[in-house]
């Protein structure tokens, strides 16, 4: 029974240790708007509800461009992170664009930097289907 707890126990610290791992690969977003959401499938549409998420998550926007957002965020004043927020007709695209203090080497960095990404993604995911609760109550209210 011990040989076999042994090889056992090492694989569990084994899956422990690199489960814990601080640094992780990039997170790249390549979304689709979900084809219900008609209020907000032009790019024209899209641009405000991810400006507002990116508000709402605490990121600092520092370009508008067509078809394109920069934005920052600064972490515990010592951290901090750049995306580049891609969008066209239906979609859009969260790219990892520059880090400060972030461990980022080799498409590896420190998952609070994925964290955000997710946690930014999930926002604008609400704020797409609020637009669309409001384009449809809009909608309902003229007719």
């Amino acid at each position: 029974m011990t040989r076999h707890l042994r090889p056992l126990t090492l694989a569990f610290v084994v899956l422990a240790l690199v489960a814990c791992s601080r640094i992780q690969p990039i997170v790249a977003v390549d979304q689709q708007v979900p084809a219900n959401a008609q209020a907000v499938q032009s790019a024209e549409s899209l641009q405000p509800a991810l400006i507002r998420a990116l508000l709402r998550c605490r990121w600092k926007i520092e370009g508008i461009q067509p078809n394109q957002l920069l934005a920052r965020i600064d972490l515990r004043g010592h951290q901090s992170a750049s995306i580049t927020l891609d969008y066209a007709n239906g979609r859009y695209d969260i790219r990892y664009r520059d880090s400060s203090n972030l461990k980022y080497a080799d498409g590896q960095i420190h998952k609070r930097y994925n964290s955000l990404v997710i946690k930014l993604n999930r926002a604008i995911q609400q704020e797409i289907g609020f637009a669309q609760a409001l384009s449809d109550a809009l909608q309902k209210k003229s007719s």
